[in-house]
């Protein structure tokens, strides 16, 4: 569907937070869509990501899974696929966290019983916050990974 060789029919979304969305040639196989954020504004849930500028990218067929690769510094982002469904229905698919730095393929499956044909609406990054007790008073739980980047590439559709 889009291997974000071209950016020019996605725009930047943010929910608390700054960044921008641009093209990069470090893309995974090809141009790449580059993502730069700043977390640091709220200590509120915060998000980043792309939507399609004309709102929804009809999906042709049903697919069983949308695949994306993501290059990134590892800093447990939190990835989410948003899909519309036939009935108008939002469905929002959260394959994993990204862990480790470098590239990796992001696996999106569609859920039992969605009703085709589908849309995307939006591919998000949210951050993660560990929950557990520090005894070091200079930890900081929104430190790691307050201001990052990473690049999209790939097909954000089916496989």
């Amino acid at each position: 569907m889009d291997t974000f060789d071209d950016i020019s029919n996605w725009d930047f979304w943010s929910l608390r937070a700054t960044g921008t969305a641009s093209s990069t040639p470090d893309g995974h196989a090809g141009n790449g869509l580059k993502l730069d954020y700043d977390f640091t504004q709220s200590t509120q849930t915060r998000g980043v990501g792309i939507w399609p500028s004309a709102g929804l990218l009809p999906v042709a067929g049903q697919p069983a899974a949308f695949k994306l690769w993501v290059k990134s510094e590892g800093h447990d982002q939190r990835t989410r696929l948003e899909v519309v469904d036939r009935d108008g229905t939002l469905h929002t698919i959260e394959p994993a966290f990204i862990t480790e730095p470098g590239w990796q393929q992001i696996t999106c499956d569609v859920p039992d019983g969605m009703a085709y044909p589908v849309s995307l609406r939006r591919v998000r990054i949210g951050v993660h916050l560990e929950l557990e007790v520090h005894t070091d008073p200079a930890w900081d739980p929104f430190a790691r990974g307050r201001r990052d980047h990473l690049v999209l590439d790939g097909k954000a559709a089916p496989p």
